[in-house]
């Protein structure tokens, strides 16, 4: 069966971000296998692939697929506010592009932000076409976690009740983690109809078996332990974290921390670290994506960092997300500190892949003493990296991931359950 699909989204090629990874990934296999794809996205404005990358076509042909990018209102700067109004205003310009797409037997779209897929439903609905949403962030629950709203603020009944209508007009909604599945059950959906699907990252070309020498000569790390955080430092993370672990363990002199990245707090981590007079941290702007591996490889430890959850909701967003950096990372073949809470699904995956230690989230002190603890076990630290690797390539191989969402297309078409495998469940490991 060859399907006529429709992506929308608001990250794509060239950002190399996690979503934007999976859906170019995504379009590229089902061109290539014959669908006819399409997909409407905003012109790019961070997180690009390189820095010499030229601003892409807004109508262009790629890879066997078509593209069009729309006007985009967005940016990663100012109030959450002004960012949801910039978001929506990019959503409206989706749908006005998407609405001429025609025929579409598969509606696709990975948010954020909850209000494309409410809007969407309009395509859905004229083109009679199934629609599937896949969810990473539950919004606005993920703003009760990060103790940004209050459940009694107008915006967040506001948003609820966007939230409500856009699920109701899903045909098969993916979420990525145990938890959310139970969050997006406790909204009144249909159990049958929520699915978990694991993330996807490139395993091979994330993994490098060596310590690349360029990397280490350059900043003159050969001879240090390297601890490096790679990823978005933003509200997620707690970005005072790290530099207070760093300050702690500042006396050991071959311990190097390394951080690459940007994101809407990087300023206050930089701002940390002069308070603090850190002299073992090392801060880099976002790296391109060919640069990644080499950089990934250089460590021996990888952090991954969330918040500590600030909901009372068993199901709230720091015990559910599990941040695509943590994919990669485990791909890359590195040991992983996970900074979390201990009953999240993020501390479930280190434990059932047994890939490294997890500690409690925000507590710099338990931090330096895991690091302290995994930099005097070279052995566990091989065994981790190579338990990683392996559980990575089972569950979250791009090459195998593409191609059971495209298994999953042509099922809901046909009208035909489909199961993702579970990275959770004991019976898929």
């Amino acid at each position: 069966m060859k399907l006529h699909v429709l992506i929308l989204t608001h990250h794509f090629y060239p950002e190399f971000g996690g979503g934007a990874t999976m859906q170019y990934e995504l379009a590229k296999h089902l061109a290539a296998s014959g669908h006819q794809v399409t997909v409407i996205t905003p012109i790019p404005y961070h997180h690009m692939i390189s820095v010499d990358i030229p601003e892409p076509s807004r109508d262009e042909n790629l890879d066997g697929f078509h593209v069009i990018r729309v006007k985009s209102h967005g940016t990663i700067k100012g109030s959450l506010i002004a960012r949801a109004i910039c978001e929506v205003l990019t959503d409206i310009d989706i749908l006005f592009r998407g609405i001429k797409v025609k025929p579409v037997d598969i509606l696709y779209i990975m948010p954020p932000p909850i209000t494309l897929p409410f809007l969407a439903a309009l395509i859905k609905w004229v083109r009679k076409s199934k629609m599937i949403l896949f969810l990473q962030d539950t919004f606005p629950e993920f703003l009760i976690s990060m103790n940004l709203l209050s459940r009694k603020n107008i915006c967040f009944k506001i948003a609820r009740m966007i939230e409500k209508m856009a699920y109701w007009n899903v045909d098969y909604l993916g979420v990525h983690s145990p938890k959310n599945k139970a969050y997006i059950i406790s909204r009144g959906v249909s159990e049958g109809k929520v699915h978990v699907i694991p993330l996807w990252a490139d395993t091979d070309f994330l993994n490098v078996k060596q310590r690349p020498a360029q990397f280490l000569n350059t900043y003159q790390l050969d001879h240090k332990f390297v601890v490096m955080y790679a990823g978005t430092i933003g509200f997620a993370i707690g970005a005072k974290t790290l530099p207070q672990a760093a300050k702690i363990l500042e006396g050991e002199k071959d311990i190097q921390f390394i951080v690459i990245g940007g994101g809407n707090k990087k300023n206050e981590m930089q701002e940390e670290m002069d308070r603090l007079g850190t002299t073992n941290i090392m801060l880099f702007s976002p790296i391109p994506r060919e640069e990644l591996p080499g950089a990934l490889a250089s460590s021996d430890i990888l952090l991954v960092m969330l918040r500590k959850e600030q909901s009372n909701n068993p199901n709230g967003y720091f015990k559910a997300v599990i941040p695509h950096k943590m994919l990669s990372d485990m791909a890359s073949g590195r040991s992983i500190l996970l900074s979390a809470e201990m009953d999240s699904n993020a501390a479930d995956l280190v434990r059932i892949a047994n890939c490294g230690l997890t500690v409690p989230p925000e507590d710099p002190a338990a931090l330096a003493e895991a690091i302290l603890k995994m930099k005097q076990d070279e052995k566990q630290r091989a065994l981790w990296a190579k338990n990683g690797y392996e559980f990575a390539r089972r569950h979250f191989s791009s090459s195998r991931q593409v191609l059971k969402m495209e298994e999953m297309f042509i099922s809901v078409v046909a009208g035909l359950p489909y199961q993702f495998n579970d990275p959770w469940h004991p019976e898929s490991n």
